[in-house]
């Protein structure tokens, strides 16, 4: 295979930005491409491919050069990019490489047993409290964290069908097949580049994850009600909210980060959503003037991550025991603060895209114990990713007593 040098030294850039200075693969790919306008979409799919999937097996990778002969002075989480990226480029078929490898050595290597964290490219920690929860299983969800996620749609259903928005689609040449839970949901048969099509440009869906799909019509948002999503981000699943609200009712989003609402104000433009207001959190009065003002409230938390995994592997390389215990407290606050907010009677979603039960199960149990029967438990449902019905998610549903 034939790969021009810019496009390698892109790959490289991408890497630095990811594995050296910790950036989101999605933000350093952005960025990337914004630098070079005049590269084609067959080059920028090369090179994000080719970054997710040397972001997601770099472990494995690094274990390859370590029987190579590397060695530098250089700690071992920075990593020697460019025989990093030699690696992949002798396993994909590149003409040629950026530093010289042995090809069958590096080939042999890859088929050699290894311990686990190595072999699924996790870390050390990360694979130990995976364990812990998971058992023998945890080989079969990281088998499957590790693979590539296909691409979902969510049809915006208040707008037009999901067979329209199929055949729309079709006939720019991007064939997909419904979803088989009966919603309002597609996925691609091939991988295309969707935002570029017209039916993406009026508004008609939004790319969104099966699993994820399922959280918003689990609130159960009624036209004309007030719903309040108070960990909105840029807004998926408000949007969600709004279609199902046939664009009705009343959905304040709220969120600690200005520019994710203002991406939300953008796609509900897009989306021609005019039910939905955005607030900041710029401190806690925002959340106390809220109180009891809510028929239904969203939290979708923040977490670690671990269920997305196959779109985000950067994340794991993220991951270690102080950042799951503080992502375990602020959920654990969120809860406690927010849940006020829902008026007696009312429901409260909570939700993460995470596969521990220290982050789901486990919170909600503690929660309800807290709160000493001023909410019961509705239901809760889960999605590991071996099961293949999206990624892994986790939702449960609690009603306000008093």
């Amino acid at each position: 295979m034939r790969v021009h040098p810019p496009l390698v030294r892109g790959i490289e850039e991408a890497l630095q930005s990811v594995l050296v200075h910790s950036r989101p693969a999605d933000r350093a790919l952005d960025e990337l491409f914004r630098r070079n306008r005049k590269w084609g979409a067959r080059d920028r799919r090369f090179v994000a491919e080719s970054v997710y999937e040397l972001v997601r097996w770099k472990r494995r990778f690094e274990a390859v050069l370590l029987g190579q002969g590397q060695n530098d002075n250089r700690p071992p989480n920075l990593p020697n990019l460019a025989r990093l990226i030699s690696v992949y480029g002798i396993i994909e078929g590149w003409d040629e490489v950026p530093e010289k490898l042995q090809a069958e050595e590096v080939k042999r290597a890859l088929g050699q047993p290894s311990s686990r964290a190595v072999r699924h490219s996790i870390p050390d920690e990360l694979d130990a409290l995976g364990f812990e929860h998971f058992g023998p299983t945890w080989d079969v969800e990281m088998q499957a964290l590790n693979e590539r996620a296909p691409i979902d749609l969510r049809v915006n259903a208040w707008r037009a069908s999901r067979d329209e928005v199929a055949r729309r689609l079709e006939l720019e040449g991007i064939p997909t097949e419904p979803l088989a839970d009966g919603g309002d949901g597609l996925t691609l048969l091939a991988r295309k580049n969707v935002f570029a099509t017209k039916v993406f440009q009026e508004g008609l869906f939004e790319v969104q994850d099966r699993a994820s799909q399922r959280v918003a019509p689990f609130l159960d948002p009624q036209p004309g009600e007030r719903i309040i999503d108070a960990c909105a981000g840029a807004g998926g699943k408000s949007l969600h909210l709004a279609a199902l609200m046939k664009n009705s009712g009343k959905i304040l989003a709220l969120d600690v980060v200005s520019g994710k609402l203002k991406e939300l104000e953008r796609r509900a433009r897009r989306a021609r959503v005019s039910n939905i207001e955005t607030r900041l959190i710029a401190s806690r009065k925002v959340i106390k003037r809220l109180h009891g003002t809510a028929d239904r409230l969203l939290l979708d938390v923040p977490c670690t991550g671990l269920g997305v995994l196959r779109r985000n592997p950067d994340a794991k390389w993220r991951f270690n025991s102080g950042l799951h215990q503080r992502v375990r407290e602020l959920q654990a606050t969120i809860l406690r603060e927010d849940s006020v907010i829902v008026k007696v009677g009312g429901v409260m979603v909570y939700s993460t895209c995470s596969i521990l039960p220290t982050e789901n199960t486990q919170q909600v149990n503690e929660f309800l114990a807290d709160a000493r029967g001023a909410f019961v438990l509705e239901e809760q449902w889960s999605v590991l990713p071996s099961e293949r019905r999206g990624d892994g998610f986790f939702a449960a549903r609690l009603r306000r007593r008093r």
